[in-house]
């Protein structure tokens, strides 16, 4: 194939301006989202359950750990008040 016609059809691929394209594969795509539509199928979206608290505590502590190795800075640093922040439950 030579170099101008393999660029053709590459350029063909661009969408133009302002045009939206996504192209879904496997599982998302219109074929298989059809088919489980045709076979009543239900997606498993329901199916996901909460963490436990001893998980989302460790990924909690293991995210603030790694911001104050990547910035080195501490997330729990209040510089305003010159102190460590408190961990509060309220929800505010």
């Amino acid at each position: 194939m030579p170099g101008a016609e393999w660029l053709e059809l590459l350029c063909k691929q661009i969408p133009e301006h302002y045009e939206h394209l996504v192209r879904y594969c496997g599982w998302y795509s219109n074929r298989s989202r059809g088919a489980r539509a045709a076979k009543g199928v239900a997606s498993p979206t329901g199916a996901v359950s909460e963490p436990s608290a001893e998980f989302v505590f460790r990924a909690k502590a293991a995210w603030a750990r790694l911001i104050r190795k990547v910035y080195e800075a501490d997330p729990l640093e209040w510089p305003v008040m010159a102190g460590r922040r408190r961990h509060s439950s309220c929800g505010r």
